[in-house]
């Protein structure tokens, strides 16, 4: 055997290189294993009109007007976070988000400081043609109700908002006077960025708050009078609706 031929003296340099080439080994499989490691990041959609929370039974007001919502979705896709050097790190998540949702799972990333989130308001143009009858009933991309799709040419609603306002001036919203936001096609698409501090080297688990403002989609709009849209039988109203996307949107610090 090894250990009787050779000398004391080369058998112990042998065995410290060997305790030697054991450590570095264990040492590179540690590192590998460091960095394989990642955090799960979740996102939490609060609906805040007017900076609270929503609830269906408060009595919110556009321009003055008492309204109330009946529904509130929109969906978000080509989610990704941006790190300090603005390299985009894609979660690949679709959400369908409504209030009073748990958070939404948006996948792994390797735990570092971001600096903003990414995201879709609606769907982007390669799955918006898709049959929705494809999806899972779980899936967010599956039929709705209510309703997020129009049919296979139109394709997903991108941003709905149901509700009723008072239109007798007594301060509460009429069942009879409703109004409408039915937001989508793919030039209706809107890509945003919201800025923000999150993260870091020892991050476990990662939760964003982004908070959503349906009220700020009305700026600029003269409610009640332009009161509805389905995207193409009122495109000026859709195109402000469009253009006051980045006022709704917000990241809690």
């Amino acid at each position: 055997m090894l250990r009787l031929l050779l000398p004391f003296s080369k058998r112990f340099i042998l065995l410290g290189s060997l305790s030697t080439l054991l450590f570095i080994l264990l040492f590179i499989l540690s590192s590998c294993e460091e960095k394989t490691e990642e955090t799960q990041v979740d996102l939490q959609v609060r609906f805040t009109p007017g900076g609270d929370l929503f609830d269906a039974a408060t009595v919110y007001t556009i321009n003055g007007t008492a309204v109330q919502f009946n529904v509130l979705r929109f969906y978000m896709s080509g989610i990704y976070l941006e790190d300090v050097a603005g390299n985009p790190v894609s979660t690949d998540a679709y959400i369908l988000a409504q209030p009073n949702d748990p958070p939404y799972l948006l996948g792994n990333v390797q735990p570092q400081a971001y600096t903003a989130l990414n995201f879709n308001v609606g769907i982007d143009a390669a799955t918006n043609i898709l049959d929705p009858t494809q999806y899972g009933s779980a899936n967010p991309l599956a039929p709705q109700a209510p309703n997020m799709h129009w049919d296979w040419t139109s394709g997903y609603i991108f941003l709905r908002i149901d509700g009723i306002y008072d239109g007798d001036g007594d301060g509460t919203p009429d069942s009879g006077n409703g109004f409408e936001v039915h937001l989508g096609s793919d030039n209706f698409l809107s890509t945003l960025s919201i800025p923000g501090s999150f993260g870091g080297d020892d991050s476990e688990a990662l939760t964003l708050t982004l908070n959503y403002d349906p009220l700020e989609l009305f700026t600029g709009i003269d409610f009640p009078t332009v009161n509805t849209t389905h995207t193409m039988d009122n495109l000026p109203m859709a195109m402000q609706v469009k253009d006051n996307m980045p006022l709704a949107f917000s990241l809690t610090p």
